[in-house]
């Protein structure tokens, strides 16, 4: 599946998920919210990844939500229910 904001890669048991949107230092929209939902439903059902690693592109992981919507809290209720019974591994960009 191809994403705007996020790149998906799986390398045997390993799947790396990068937040894409280096010039707002990974804040996350609507449209990040929705593909990382997506993405982790397709981890989930996926048997043979067995470890995310989550990073994110530029100098910063994530600046958190995006301060020009206020309408993120049904996403991230999705996403935390997404990632239950997942193994999950956050990294910082150094």
């Amino acid at each position: 599946m191809t994403y705007q904001t996020i790149e998906l890669t799986k390398e045997g048991r390993l799947a790396t998920l990068t937040l894409n949107r280096p010039n707002a230092m990974n804040a996350m929209d609507d449209v990040m919210m929705k593909e990382l939902a997506e993405a982790f439903e397709s981890l989930q059902t996926d048997e043979s990844v067995q470890v995310l690693l989550i990073h994110g592109a530029g100098k910063a992981f994530s600046a958190g939500g995006d301060i020009n919507l206020v309408n993120l809290i049904p996403y991230i209720l999705i996403i935390a229910l997404s990632l239950i019974g997942m193994h999950a591994v956050m990294a910082m960009t150094i």
